[in-house]
């Protein structure tokens, strides 16, 4: 009977180790779902930055474009003009 008593006790012992590895674990997991959800809405918030930041440089763009147009009429209606 001690023998069986003695295997029963380090059952106990590996099932308590276990349960204490799966908790460690656990909080590890929680703490690393925390870290990705915050990197997430990190790069939620990069992403549309960098919309933004597109759009106004294809708004300048298209200005730049416009005012370039511009000016290069002008210089033709003032080299009209000059002759």
């Amino acid at each position: 009977m001690d023998n069986v008593e003695k295997e029963f006790v380090q059952r106990d012992q590996q099932i308590a180790c276990l349960e204490s590895t799966i908790a460690k674990r656990d909080a590890e997991l929680k703490l690393s779902n925390n870290l990705i959800e915050g990197q997430k809405a990190e790069m939620e918030k990069a992403v549309a930055l960098q919309r933004t930041l597109l759009m106004q440089y294809q708004e300048a763009q298209l200005e730049s474009k416009e005012l370039q147009e511009f000016l290069q009429a002008e210089k033709y209606t003032l080299a009209g003009n000059k002759r």
